[in-house]
């Protein structure tokens, strides 16, 4: 009775004084919390839900989205979000790369793809082949978000070579059962990628070839040429192997 008086204290107050991430984050944890103890009255959930879809709550979570935050309370709530996601990297495009994780639409990808290859200086991010991860800092932004991009391209949430990032709120959330449906879209960032310095982000453009090609993607000859120019500089072994395997 103590935990079912103090969950409904707390709802009543939510429904006023919620406003963050964490607050929604609070009441969707709640909710499942209820679901799952037959002792708390299942009614309690009908409150969570309330306030949950309620208007306020929807305008807040689109504003957060506006800002970079919410798209997994947003998802729940049914928002759509690619069109505020879309917005947010053409309009901070390094501030917080994970966000790119939740696109799901192949247009929007197209889109973004398209504005990133305009705006971002990717000759100045090419370099000779070392054995060198990047740092991950803020005098790396750039590289942060090519790899998230690389990888999200391939529908890969990290590889062995990639570390979480603490540098921005965001951690990566990508599915791995969402529709693969960014095959081919990219392959001027995906050079780059091959022609970085950094070991890490050459084995995501190798991974997300690697993924493509086995859906059926066919090599660019643009493609082919930089696989086959890499090849011939790698310094990692492993990686060098995969380079080859592509080429067959």
């Amino acid at each position: 009775e103590n935990r079912e008086l103090l969950i409904e204290r707390y709802l009543e107050k939510a429904k006023y004084l919620s406003s963050t991430e964490d607050d929604y984050s609070a009441i969707m944890t709640l909710k499942e919390y209820i679901k799952n103890n037959k002792e708390i009255n299942n009614d309690l959930i009908k409150i969570c839900d309330k306030i949950l879809n309620s208007e306020k709550t929807r305008n807040n979570v689109k504003e957060l989205l506006k800002e970079g935050y919410g798209c997994n309370i947003a998802k729940y709530l049914g928002i759509d979000t690619d069109k505020y996601i879309l917005e947010y990297l053409q309009n901070n495009p390094l501030k917080n790369p994970y966000i790119i994780f939740n696109i799901s639409e192949r247009e929007n990808m197209e889109k973004l793809v398209s504005f990133i290859e305009k705006n971002l200086t990717l000759e100045k991010l090419k370099g000779a082949p070392t054995d060198k991860f990047y740092p991950k800092n803020e005098e790396n932004k750039e590289y942060i978000f090519l790899d998230t991009i690389i990888r999200k391209l391939g529908n890969f949430k990290r590889t062995e070579r990639n570390f979480v990032v603490s540098l921005y709120p965001v951690e990566p959330t990508a599915s791995m059962d969402e529709p693969e449906n960014f095959i081919g879209i990219g392959e001027n960032l995906i050079i780059c990628a091959l022609n970085s310095p950094y070991v890490d982000i050459r084995y995501s453009a190798v991974n997300t070839l690697e993924s493509w090609k086995e859906k059926g993607y066919i090599l660019s000859n643009e493609i082919i040429e930089n696989i086959k120019n890499l090849e011939k500089l790698e310094v990692d072994e492993e990686l060098k192997i995969k380079l080859n395997k592509l080429l067959k």
